[in-house]
Formats: C-alpha cells, structure tokens, sequence
C-alpha cells in the first residue's frame, strides 16, 4: 500500500491510499478512485 498524508496537529489530517502490486512488468493498481478536492463552505 502506498500512503501520502497531511497531518495538522489538534486540525485535521487527510490521507490518500493506494494498494498495489508491484510485477515485473510495471504496477498492478487496486484501488482507482477519483482524486479531485472539493471546497465547501
């Protein structure tokens, strides 16, 4: 699994996973989900 993060002490904090296999010939990605930010008021 590959994991990046942000972590605001006492805010929040905001993590984006990926489980993937590593093969010979390249990644094997499990989990393809959408990425885009929304701002809410």
């Amino acid at each position: 699994m590959i994991e990046r993060g942000i972590y605001l002490e006492c805010k929040f904090a905001v993590r984006l996973e990926k489980i993937v296999i590593l093969r010979a010939d390249g990644l094997e990605i499990f989990s393809e989900m959408p990425r885009e930010v929304q701002r809410r008021s």
